[in-house]
């Protein structure tokens, strides 16, 4: 992965753990001494080591760290620089998901070799949609997770999803029914 997603990693869990904890991740996760750089690519299983070293740092379990985790990267991501880029892709949350394969293509330009995951949607109602995801990494399902949630807030609204299909291996792939409804109104729960 590229260092972008290593330097919001570390941002988070300084957010959450503070300044000391994100150093210790750096230093155990094996973060070059002169920091993360943004637009370059780093060797595989970087970034999961960095999640390990997080998680034993912490002591949070690493599927919760990378839901939280998925959650502070929007936010990450809007603050920045690709703001922009998030606003552009979509106005509200189904749009923006059906989307996303589309906004990594455009980022492929500025990050070479990025192997960016899949999302589709289907069964888009006005308060339910389901997501496909697909990827070539096993174990990112739970920052996924976050992600979408972490979505909520960027188009006023509050988001649930369920797992509703899970498959690891050479690829993973999940399939989630993400329920969403404005801020002031109650989420439908289904059973």
């Amino acid at each position: 992965m590229y260092g972008l997603v290593n330097l919001a990693l570390l941002d988070f869990v300084e957010h959450r753990f503070g300044a000391e904890t994100a150093r210790d991740v750096a230093r155990l996760g094996g973060a070059p001494p002169e920091g993360f750089l943004r637009m370059s690519p780093y060797p595989p299983g970087t970034t999961a080591k960095l999640v390990r070293a997080a998680s034993e740092s912490s002591g949070v379990a690493v599927d919760t760290l990378l839901r939280e985790f998925g959650m502070h990267w929007s936010a990450y991501a809007m603050r920045t620089g690709y703001g922009d880029l998030i606003r552009l892709f979509g106005a509200d949350l189904p749009t923006f998901l059906s989307n996303l394969d589309s906004m990594h293509t455009c980022l492929a330009a500025s990050y070479p070799g990025m192997s960016a995951p899949s999302f589709r949607v289907s069964d888009v109602t006005a308060d339910s949609l389901i997501l496909s995801y697909e990827s070539q990494r096993e174990g990112f399902t739970s920052f996924v997770e976050g992600l979408v949630l972490g979505l909520g807030p960027l188009f006023d609204l509050d988001v649930r999803l369920r797992l509703v299909e899970h498959t690891t291996g050479a690829d993973t792939r999940a399939v989630f029914l993400v329920e969403f409804a404005p801020v002031t109104a109650s989420v439908p729960t289904t059973g």
